[in-house]
This record gives C-alpha cells, sequence and structure tokens, in this order.
C-alpha cells in the first residue's frame, strides 16, 4: 500500500494556500482509499460536491473553486480506463460546448461528447494519456501529451473497423480547451493517425487490415 501522507509519493501534488484540501494525478484504486473523480484527496474534513466541480472545506464552508487547469485534470482523469465516468466528462462541458477531433473532422455535442471517450476505452482497455505540459491563459488551456495503450478491441474508422492488432499505442497529441465561467466551451484534439497507425502496424496497408 502506497504512503498516502507524504508528499514523495505525489511529486505531481496540488494544494490550496492553507493545505486543508490536496489532489493529485490520477490513481489506481489500490493506492489510497479516497478518491473522487481519479484523484486523491488526503483530508479528514474535506467535502466534494460531484456538481459542479467544487472544493468546499466543513470545518469553515468556504468554497475553493478549482482553477482552468484543474478542470481539465479532472477532465482527463475520468476518460482514464481505470476511471472512466462518461457521464462525468460530459457534465465538465458547456451546454453549447463540443468535443472536435480535428484530424477526423467531426465535432461532438451533447451526449456524443462522450463517444470518443467510450470508443477509444474500448479499443484500447488500457487507456492513458500521459500529460506532459500544461500552458494556461486566461481561459485557455493547452495540453501537451501522449495517448497510450494496447489495441486489444475494435477501433472504428472512418473505412471500417480496426480489429485488435495486440500492438501498442504510445502516440503524441496536442490539446486545446476553452473555458467560461468553469466549464468547457471547446476541447479541440490534435492526435496523429499516422503515427497511431504505424504504431499499430497498419499503415502500409490500412485498407486490407479493415473490415467492413
Amino acid at each position: 500500500m502506497a504512503d498516502c501522507h507524504g508528499d514523495s509519493a505525489f511529486p505531481g501534488r496540488r494544494s490550496t494556500a492553507d493545505r486543508t484540501i490536496r489532489w493529485y494525478e490520477p490513481l489506481t484504486p489500490t493506492d489510497c482509499t479516497d478518491h473522487i473523480l481519479g484523484y486523491s484527496v488526503r483530508s479528514s474534513d474535506a467535502v466534494i460536491d460531484r456538481e459542479p466541480v467544487v472544493f468546499r472545506t466543513a470545518s469553515t464552508g468556504d468554497v475553493i473553486m478549482p482553477t482552468n487547469e484543474d478542470i481539465i485534470r479532472t477532465l482527463y482523469a475520468v476518460a482514464e480506463a481505470t476511471s472512466k465516468d462518461t457521464a462525468k466528462f460530459i457534465s465538465l462541458f458547456a451546454d453549447d460546448g463540443y468535443f472536435y477531433d480535428v484530424p477526423g473532422g467531426k465535432k461532438y455535442y451533447g451526449e456524443e461528447i462522450g463517444l470518443p471517450v467510450d470508443v477509444m476505452v474500448t479499443a484500447f482497455p488500457d487507456m492513458h494519456r500521459e500529460l506532459y505540459t500544461f500552458y494556461v491563459k486566461d481561459d485557455v488551456v493547452i495540453v501537451e501529451l501522449a495517448l497510450q495503450g494496447t489495441h486489444e478491441g475494435d477501433l472504428p474508422m472512418a473505412g471500417g473497423v480496426l480489429a485488435p492488432t495486440g500492438k501498442r499505442m504510445d502516440a503524441p497529441c496536442c490539446d486545446v480547451f476553452h473555458l467560461k465561467d468553469g466549464k468547457v466551451t471547446s476541447f479541440h484534439c490534435y492526435n496523429l493517425p499516422s503515427v497511431i497507425l504505424q504504431q499499430l502496424g497498419v499503415l502500409g496497408n490500412l485498407q486490407a487490415a479493415l473490415t467492413r
């Protein structure tokens, strides 16, 4: 069992100024017992409201609103295979917000916003997004990351379905978010299909690998 109290166990720890509430990078269920949306909360007087994303201290009743970076980190946490919560993912978007798969040229609105999350976890049951760098300016958040996972399920594509290859994906990606009033208004995902298909071993003969 990991030491959930020591800072050394969580080098990516973020905390409020008075350190009343602490939250961390996404963890597996075996690491700690107290998890909210894939994050570990280590405070005996912490109360977390799921809708909207709000951190509140029971001792004072003070509301600590998360930053835009915190909101995006939560979005990534609930898209992880180990802690997937599609409904929560959708709830982080504004009513008119959308997810845009830029290379695929498709925008998702409303309940469809969760489809890319479900599709990726089905195709890559160990789906993980390794977050490298956050760039935050006002209501814009840009993230450099890698899409990682083992292709063990069907992957729907424009020309058909790619059957499991058993190969591992570790592809660079860049995501651009716009937020307003604590909600995501747009999420543009700049992934690299050519790199992913090359890593899955089908780039040279993709049509032959697809079933229709």
